[in-house]
């Protein structure tokens, strides 16, 4: 995308998107001048190309005329290509700056709703070691009466952090490493701190990180599934899992089917989890936790891969916490 884009106008923007079947929480951008638009969703932009007199229809207040009706039916293309998860599409992936700006605000949103807070009351005590240190909200309630060990890839939200933490005067340790590609440096720094809990909370990353690592998912949305898949595989793989921890807390956000007792979501979760994440290395959950996701008056995009094991019905935005604690 081009650097310079025509001012949005708000309404017009509202417009194109309810006309084409978007969501007003979809961001569009349009570049007159270049003839093209991009619709940010799932923390990257989808580009449809389009010629210039459509472009300026579309930023403009005039929506019935043959250019912006041609415009529409592009972007309605490119809808029904989203809903079917068939996005071939030309992606500008969102970079390590822009994803740290996008979930500053994100993240000031969660700590404005207690979630960490509460979270961290969850997370049993001992050494944490923390896989994300995003803004460091999370980071400040987990390091209270307890040792932290933070790593993180993304060096923008790694100063974010600590420019944060030390306003508060919390204690902790944050160390940049690429989570796929730990060094022998890496792996000692882990060893000698002796974790008991690993904590990884809303797992996710930058459209460049997210694209490299999960390379073989052709959908773009199902990317950032796989991409949070392969994270919780490092953190229960031998390099990180040492014999010193005793618990391990993931926790994801998703929906959940309205009727669905807390019952039967720990007990769904727990077979899924004890199956494809924790059996094999000794652990298992023993509890998972339900918490209501605070979406209004947030402003991140969030791409929800398609669950062939989730239940028929209306679903609810929740944060999910999922505990497990070693067995053997």
């Amino acid at each position: 995308m081009p650097a310079m884009l025509v001012q949005r106008q708000q309404k017009t923007s509202q417009d194109v998107l309810k006309a084409a079947g978007f969501s007003c929480d979809d961001e569009l951008e349009i570049a007159a001048s270049s003839g093209e638009i991009a619709i940010r969703r799932a923390n990257i932009r989808l580009v449809v190309e389009f010629t210039k007199a459509e472009a300026d229809a579309l930023a403009s207040d005039e929506m019935a005329t043959k250019a912006s009706k041609s415009a529409l039916a592009k972007v309605r293309k490119l809808t029904e290509e989203s809903k079917e998860q068939n996005m071939q599409i030309n992606p500008v992936l969102s970079n390590p700056e822009q994803y740290s700006q996008l979930w500053k605000k994100e993240s000031e949103h969660l700590e404005s709703h207690g979630i960490y807070e509460l979270l961290s009351k969850i997370t049993p005590m001992g050494n944490i070691l923390e896989f994300g240190c995003g803004i460091g909200k999370g980071t400040h309630h987990l390091s209270i009466n307890r040792n932290i060990l933070s790593l993180d890839s993304n060096e923008t939200l790694i100063n974010e952090a600590n420019r944060y933490l030390d306003s508060i005067g919390a204690s902790r340790t944050i160390y940049k490493c690429d989570f796929f590609e730990l060094t022998a440096d890496d792996k000692k720094i882990i060893k000698e701190f002796l974790p008991a809990v690993i904590v990884g909370w809303f797992i996710g990353s930058h459209g460049e990180d997210i694209f490299k690592h999960a390379q073989e998912e052709p959908n773009a949305i199902t990317k950032s599934k796989l991409y949070r898949e392969k994270i919780e595989d490092i953190i229960v793989s031998p390099d990180v899992c040492l014999a010193s921890v005793e618990y391990i807390h993931l926790v994801n956000r998703g929906g959940r089917v309205v009727g669905f007792t807390e019952a039967q979501c720990f007990n769904e979760t727990k077979k899924d989890y004890d199956s494809y994440v924790f059996r094999s290395i000794g652990f298992e959950v023993v509890e998972v936790k339900n918490i209501d996701w605070p979406r209004e008056g947030s402003e991140f995009i969030y791409g929800q891969a398609h669950n062939p094991n989730l239940a028929k019905g209306e679903t609810v935005p929740t944060i999910t916490s999922i505990l497990a604690k070693r067995i053997k």
